[in-house]
């Protein structure tokens, strides 16, 4: 199942679905010429998440979720990881009733989606 959302390029690149389509969504908006910025802000996340990912191995990397086991795309960040400071550094807890739940994210994710939501703001206006 988990091989529907893995796009192979020869036998050295697998991507993962979101991070193509977001490769796609950024090939879309520059065709298009429909560059302002909020889309620049999509742009500048979409690029600072490939920068992390290709540059260790084709895995984001995460500080520690100690007690939430990590997904396949992910690793855990080292001291080996290269550009740090664009990994997924920033987590926050989700508190609810029944679970508790861990979210992580980084830098390029906040500019990705803040990009997102303020360009559905202006479209719905």
């Amino acid at each position: 199942m988990e091989n529907i959302f893995k796009i192979t390029l020869g036998n050295r690149f697998k991507i993962t679905l979101g991070v193509f389509l977001c490769f796609v969504l950024v090939i879309i908006m520059i065709l298009q010429k429909e560059i302002n910025y909020f889309s620049m802000l999509i742009i500048i996340g979409c690029v600072l998440n490939f920068i992390c990912v290709f540059s260790n191995g084709m895995k984001m990397p995460v500080r520690d979720f100690s007690n939430n086991k990590l997904k396949k795309t992910h690793k855990l960040l080292t001291n080996k990881t290269k550009f740090p400071y664009l990994a997924d550094i920033f987590i926050i807890d989700i508190v609810g009733e029944k679970y508790t739940r861990r979210l992580a994210f980084s830098v390029g994710d906040f500019s990705l989606y803040m990009g997102l939501i303020l360009s559905i703001i202006t479209i719905w206006r």
